[in-house]
């Protein structure tokens, strides 16, 4: 199963290259007590920050509030910009900083 959910996933990486469709995505570094909070997918072997697309007519502090309690059920209080990057000209990663995230069990 994890097999055919990494295939499936390198061809929708695929396919959105070969569209190159502007999208815009952001990401959290959570801070708990000094340590960074990282997320692994099913569909990839490496470790990230908590994080995903921006949604139409979503803000990016929603989406990452958002992306942070669906991913791995935190509540984000004291959100900060930390930065903005961009792998291409079409793409854009706004990451946000919050030093204590209020994990939900």
């Amino acid at each position: 199963m994890n097999l055919i959910l990494k295939f499936f996933y390198q061809v929708f990486r695929l396919i959105l290259q070969l569209l190159k469709p502007l999208t815009h995505g952001v990401r959290a570094l959570l801070i708990r007590e000094g340590q960074v909070l990282l997320v692994q997918h099913v569909y990839e072997d490496e470790w990230y920050l908590p994080g995903g697309l921006v949604e139409r007519g979503e803000t990016l502090e929603e989406a990452i509030r958002r992306e942070a309690l669906e991913e791995v059920g935190a509540e984000i209080y004291d959100l900060q910009l930390f930065g903005v990057y961009t792998k291409s000209h079409r793409a854009g990663m706004t990451i946000s900083r919050c030093s204590s995230p209020r994990i939900l069990s």
